[in-house]
């Protein structure tokens, strides 16, 4: 059996041994209230990727009985949009957020992360941490003519993003690709973007210092001053200048 990581990049001798027969019967029913969206999924599929929906549909519970589970909204993990990418990657490995604004973008995939935690869904988070990103390194921070240059990482990040994430479990990699974005400005000067959060979120805060470790651990100094690697641009950072021309 090919493993979950490994379907994507399956050959098409693979797929049609050894997946295709997943997206056949049985299939269940899934709703999300309020709004009475329903969608019919595989069984095996959904069950397969995920323990929280295995134990709905095959322990002692209703949704056995009546093969439909009803999902009420929570705000930030359940809505339809979640579940609608969580079964695009369930069915096909890959997620495309209908939303085009970058903090939508990354609202979007931290939702999807944390209704992913709630269903027991592995590998996802891998994907969606990557997509955040993706989406701070091709939206950075506008450079200033002259001036402080400390949250090009952080532009499209906001305080609802950080609030949300922390609600992750602690090492998730979405968790850690926002305090990757954050350390930056961090160790740069007092005043960045977050300051704030990382006071108001201890969590968040210890993240932050864990990714300024791993940054400090790439240290080189040089004759105008000392550099680390920076998590998300992968260039070197001059640590003790908040000047950049």
């Amino acid at each position: 059996m090919i493993s979950i990581a490994d379907i994507s990049e399956a050959s098409a001798t693979e797929f049609v041994k050894s997946v295709l027969s997943l997206y056949h019967g049985p299939c269940v029913k899934i709703r999300i209230n309020p709004g009475n969206n329903e969608y019919t999924v595989s069984k095996q599929l959904l069950c397969r990727d995920s323990e929280y929906f295995q134990a709905m549909f095959t322990g002692e519970f209703k949704e056995k009985q009546e093969q439909t589970a009803i999902l009420e909204e929570v705000e930030g993990v359940v809505s339809a949009q979640s579940l609608e990418a969580l079964l695009q990657w369930i069915y096909i490995r890959r997620v495309k957020f209908n939303v085009e604004v970058p903090e939508d973008q990354i609202s979007a995939a931290i939702e999807l992360a944390r209704f992913a935690d709630m269903c027991t869904v592995a590998c996802l988070e891998f994907q969606m941490a990557q997509q955040i990103k993706e989406i701070l390194k091709t939206n950075p921070h506008p450079k200033p003519v002259t001036g402080k240059y400390v949250n090009r990482n952080t532009y499209c990040l906001t305080t609802e993003h950080i609030r949300s994430a922390t609600f992750l479990p602690e090492g998730h990699a979405v968790r850690q690709v926002l305090a990757a974005a954050s350390a930056e400005g961090f160790f740069r000067d007092k005043n960045h973007k977050f300051k704030e959060e990382v006071q108001a979120y201890p969590t968040f805060g210890a993240d932050v210092l864990q990714e300024v470790r791993k940054a400090l651990d790439t240290l080189n100094v040089v004759d105008y001053g000392a550099t680390v690697e920076g998590s998300i641009s992968g260039e070197r950072v001059r640590i003790n200048w908040v000047y950049d021309y």
